[in-house]
């Protein structure tokens, strides 16, 4: 069954190929358009959690692979959810949701006019990089969601979103009723009226139930409420050379006012510097996760989804998913799904790299496991990018062969797109085999090329011990 996005896609010229938009009919245009320019792609392999409450920077803390108490607003990080083995159940990319102004608790005055806001749907906002020089932010002509508040903190008199598009869209094939999102949900508060801390995590969208599920068996006594969100929001991607000079198209407003906050970027130099943080912000109703220098996800409330895509698409050009995943795998970076899950210790899929380890925090499910590869011995298995000439693209845990291992896998495929000859893929296998020839599928099969990944892998700190 289709989703309320791929069909409003599908109705602007995608074209579904196994319940996805592949493309948008000229594979090579938009190859070129990444290449040279910007691309807006289907990005919607993704689901969303949102875990909130009085505990759940502990409850998370204790549960991932990073330090999740020190995210601060307006900022995320790559993380991992293990098993007690130390393999990667979930790749994540979280950040933490701001609080909203105080202002907005207590209600405005009738003599002023009642600022427009536009609600994330579901009445939940996202982080929207506050300015640090005041603890409370200013108001803007176009505030986030997430700076204007939710449910009871609203004015009385100002519109919700559901309110705001019931009309038919106009033959794209999707009625309103489909895209509306539910009723918005009251702003939790502490015992003083401040806000419950909330965390928002990324994750492959079939992933999504199975770790929500996980994660609320260790809840207990513990404040803390694990939602699935995904249903409310669109998810496109915004990527290709120009990304970073184009960002600042999104500081437009939907009714063309300029926005005064700065157009999302990633922070900390490269984004895959070791522990990089990464900027996430929310203006004009699209939350951006900036993944990486050449990808920046936006998360947009779904009834929003036919005017900012035609917005957006007027500097860039349409793009299917296959385009998406072929940028995240340029970046070296793994999306871990149902097929590779519990297969794979981090650095096996290069994490340590992605800084989605931190080895100085305390105790989470694998750590041990983990913590003993990096210090104690070596990794015996690493990513790589690599190309094969193969135009059907293999599955994520197809198994790879190495002429120094025989008849046995040496590895596996984690994700892999069409390129334009072929496919490119994220493989991971054993470092002993990188010197051989390595065949995908069987010991016969096509043989891959390696490429050189877009950053450096960490050197093994194994300290110098005595033999006694």
């Amino acid at each position: 069954m289709h989703t309320p996005q791929t069909l409003f896609l599908a109705s602007h010229g995608g074209r579904i190929v196994d319940d996805l938009i592949a493309d948008f009919g000229d594979v090579a245009a938009e190859y070129d358009a990444f290449d040279r320019g910007l691309c807006l792609a289907d990005a919607a392999d993704v689901g969303l959690l949102r875990v909130s409450g009085a505990d759940a920077a502990t409850f998370l803390h204790n549960q991932f692979s990073t330090n999740v108490s020190a995210l601060i607003p307006g900022q995320g990080h790559y993380s991992t959810y293990n098993s007690p083995k130390g393999r990667m159940l979930a790749s994540l990319f979280l950040w933490r949701e701001s609080p909203p102004p105080a202002l907005f608790s207590k209600g405005v005055s009738a003599e002023e006019p009642a600022p427009e806001v536009i609600l994330i749907g579901g009445g939940r906002g996202f982080v929207a990089g506050e300015r640090e020089s005041s603890p409370l932010p200013s108001l803007s002509p176009c505030p986030s969601p997430a700076e204007s508040g939710r449910g009871e903190a609203f004015p009385s008199s100002l519109p919700l979103a559901g309110e705001r598009r019931r009309e038919d869209w106009g033959g794209d094939g999707v009625s309103a009723s489909a895209l509306s999102p539910s009723p918005p949900t009251p702003l939790p508060q502490g015992e003083r009226g401040e806000k419950i801390p909330a965390f928002f995590i990324l994750l492959a969208a079939d992933l999504t139930e199975t770790v929500r599920k996980r994660l609320s068996m260790y809840v207990l006594r513990s404040k803390v409420t694990i939602e699935d969100v995904s249903a409310t929001y669109a998810f496109l991607g915004l990527c290709g050379a120009d990304v970073s000079a184009q960002a600042h198209l999104l500081t437009l407003s939907p009714r063309g006012r300029e926005c005064p906050d700065k157009p999302p970027s990633v922070s900390d130099g490269h984004p895959l510097s070791k522990g990089g943080k990464h900027n996430v912000q929310t203006q004009n109703d699209i939350t951006t996760v900036a993944l990486s220098s050449t990808r920046l996800l936006l998360i947009l409330p779904l009834e929003t989804l036919p005017e900012n895509w035609s917005q957006l698409t007027q500097n860039a050009r349409p793009a299917g998913r296959h385009l998406w995943r072929r940028a995240a795998i340029r970046d070296g970076i793994p999306l871990i799904t149902a097929a590779t899950a519990d297969r794979l210790i981090p650095q096996s899929a290069n994490w340590d790299a992605l800084g989605g380890l931190d080895f100085q925090k305390g105790c989470y499910p694998g750590q041990e496991i983990i913590a003993r590869t990096r210090y104690l011995g070596r990794t015996k298995e690493r990513l790589y990018l690599a190309h094969c000439d193969e135009a059907a693209v293999f599955d994520p845990a197809t198994p790879l062969y190495s002429p120094a291992f025989g008849e046995q896998a040496c590895g596996i495929v984690v994700n892999a797109a069409p390129d334009r000859q072929g496919q490119i893929m994220l493989a991971s296998f054993q470092t002993s085999a990188a010197d051989s020839p390595i065949h995908v599928a069987r010991p016969d099969g096509s043989v891959l090329t390696l490429l050189p990944l877009p950053y450096e892998l960490p050197v093994n700190e194994t300290p110098n011990r005595v033999k006694l």
